[in-house]
């Protein structure tokens, strides 16, 4: 019987984690590549995500590698990543600016001016609340780092890239 193995990766925020394991669990061999976070201004932080994208395919070379398995036998390619970023993308799907990672908070006056009004439930305007409850099931958060928030930074700073984005 043949060996299957899993190339995971785990995309996190300075850096990408790969792993080769066998389907059951066992870790044949691991790589890691660090890349950077941009903080041009406070509250800013950002990352190139063609810098992902090489170092996905640089770990996933050097596992396959170094474990000496046939990559005929991964069997399947799992990952796991940072949460809460935003890569805006052409329809090509080349991004268009970096990407506004999850440690980023420009976004935090936008949302207590949008958010934040009366009348209020902790700091919700209760209207709003009750209405994000009702489309998504919970509500973004007032310090801005949250998906909705970086949208509508975007909107009013950068409204080109709203427009370009697929």
């Amino acid at each position: 019987m043949v060996n299957k193995y899993i190339l995971s990766h785990d995309m996190g925020t300075s850096s990408n984690k790969a792993m080769i394991v066998t389907v059951f669990g066992e870790i044949i061999d691991s790589a890691k590549i660090e890349y950077s976070m941009d903080m041009p201004a406070p509250g800013f932080a950002e990352q190139n995500p063609d810098d992902w994208w090489r170092a996905v395919c640089e770990t996933s070379k050097s596992v396959i590698q170094s474990s000496g398995i046939d990559p005929q036998d991964i069997a399947g390619i799992a990952f796991s990543s940072q949460m809460q970023g935003l890569v805006c993308v052409d329809r090509s799907g080349k991004p268009l600016r970096k990407a506004i990672s999850w440690v980023d908070s420009r976004a935090g006056d936008i949302m207590r001016e949008r958010i934040w009004t009366a009348p209020r439930i902790q700091g919700y305007n209760i209207f709003r609340l009750i209405r994000f409850l009702h489309i998504t099931g919970g509500a973004p958060g007032l310090a801005g780092k949250d998906i909705i928030g970086k949208i509508l930074w975007l909107k009013e700073h950068e409204p080109q890239i709203i427009n370009q984005t697929y």
